[in-house]
């Protein structure tokens, strides 16, 4: 069996609005695009999970790219607000807006090669919450970079490459990326684990067109259902945005 043969692939030709509604609303597209990919997975496991966006590093030498976490305590905590009906109109705005600000401010840091110190700092405090907040803000290649120095016979001292939190930060359920501008009619690539979602997204003027790809192999996952479930988010943070 081809590996392509494995592939669901799905797209998801929005008409809705583009990047011109979303910045008259006054709000990063990316960050839009990212809040709504997080609340449709929400909407389908009740849960949150390990995000991957790439995010570019070409103002350093040599820089090529990084990771964005974009799964972060504000995103859930919107996510989580919107799903639940006894939590008022007003509130599930403002979670928005906070959760809009962090990503824009996510990317900054990503971009810049920033926090590095406090991770490390958070990190050994044992402050885990912190902890996965931070991982969001440009370390991936730093720690890569040191787990690929370790020696033999100091792998058993490495113990942050050994946690299961870590673990669990690294299975990346959802691999992301924001391909504009860009002219191509379907887009998609391939997810990091079995069971995710990969989603390669452009934001046109006045379109989104969104290559959502998941593994036919996997029981839990499903392009066609998670395209309903992001179209309908789309839709959501319209409404609470007009």
């Amino acid at each position: 069996m081809a590996a392509i043969d494995n592939v669901d692939s799905v797209l998801l030709f929005y008409n809705e609005y583009g990047v011109d509604w979303i910045k008259n609303a006054k709000v990063s597209p990316d960050a839009f695009v990212q809040i709504a990919i997080q609340l449709a997975y929400y909407k389908c496991y009740s849960e949150s999970c390990s995000t991957y966006e790439t995010a570019s590093t070409r103002g350093f030498l040599h820089g090529r790219l990084e990771t964005l976490r974009t799964c972060s305590v504000d995103t859930t905590a919107f996510t989580k607000a919107f799903c639940d009906p006894n939590i008022e109109q007003d509130e599930i705005i403002s979670l928005l807006m906070k959760a809009i600000k962090s990503h824009t401010k996510y990317i900054i840091s990503a971009i810049n090669g920033t926090y590095l110190d406090a991770f490390l700092n958070i990190r050994s405090s044992g402050d885990l919450s912190v902890y996965f907040h931070l991982l969001g803000r440009g370390v991936d290649c730093h720690l890569l970079g040191l787990q690929s120095q370790i020696r033999d016979g100091e792998k058993s001292r490495a113990t942050l490459f050994t946690d299961p939190s870590y673990a669990q930060a690294m299975h990346f359920k959802l691999r992301t990326s924001n391909l504009s501008p860009g002219l191509g009619f379907h887009t998609g690539m391939e997810t990091i684990v079995p069971d995710a979602y990969a989603i390669a997204y452009i934001i046109e003027n006045d379109k989104l067109k969104i290559g959502i790809s998941s593994n036919k192999k996997c029981k839990e996952t499903d392009s066609i259902i998670f395209r309903k479930a992001l179209k309908e988010s789309l839709d959501d943070l319209r409404k609470i945005l007009s």
